[in-house]
């Protein structure tokens, strides 16, 4: 009996082709870069890479609860979210203030 198991992961179709040609032409395939994510991600206990939006999909939050929002859907990196967060105390403040 085999100590493996199988994955089954859904993408759309060209997002796969072109992770397929990126891996490809680094003499890989994309199960091998599935599993070398899982080993990294075990090693690591965490995500090994950061995530980031190389294009905005969402307009960045401007209140508290579209910071929450934002974070819990995972649109925008902690960092990023943990500066917008720090804009929109200020800009309360300011207008407490006024």
């Amino acid at each position: 009996m085999s100590n493996t198991s199988v994955l089954q992961v859904r993408m759309d179709r060209d997002s796969r082709q072109r992770a397929e040609e990126v891996y490809r032409s680094l003499g890989m395939t994309l199960a091998d870069a599935v599993r070398m994510l899982v080993a990294q991600t075990i090693i690591e206990q965490a995500l090994p890479f950061r995530p980031t939006l190389t294009v905005r999909t969402v307009p960045p939050p401007r209140t508290a609860r579209g910071i929450l929002s934002a974070y819990a859907r995972k649109d925008i990196p902690i960092d990023e979210l943990m500066h917008l967060e720090k804009e929109s105390i200020q800009q309360e403040a300011e207008r407490s203030h006024e």
